[in-house]
């Protein structure tokens, strides 16, 4: 068998920083999807009583996943990977921002 060859420099950088930084993005990035898997019916309680409604929101949060998932996947293979993160950071904070000033504004459910 023969080893595999690393490049130094890259073994070198990556064992440098070691997982503190990945443990806790994932850690942060698992609360905020908690919170909103959480906090969406909650929301959706709080401007309706209709249990159609209400379950309607709790699937339209994985719907997503399910129709947009594989071929964004398939895309996001070929574009640089730090820019669709950032990219797709700061549009769902937008949206995120955008759903927080319409609620506090009273606008969320007209």
């Amino acid at each position: 068998m023969t080893a595999v060859e690393q490049d130094p420099d890259t073994s070198r950088a990556a064992s440098s920083r070691g997982v503190a930084p990945l443990l806790v993005s994932t850690g942060v990035s698992v609360a905020g999807d908690g919170a909103f898997a959480a906090s969406a019916p909650l929301l959706a309680a709080s401007l309706t009583h209709s249990p159609l409604a209400i379950s309607t929101v709790t699937v339209a949060t994985y719907v997503p996943w399910l129709v947009i998932g594989l071929p964004a996947g398939a895309l996001v293979d070929r574009w640089p990977k730090r820019l669709v993160m950032v990219t797709a950071d700061l549009v769902r904070a937008g949206v995120l921002a955008v759903l927080c000033v319409l609620v506090w504004t009273d606008r969320a459910a007209s």
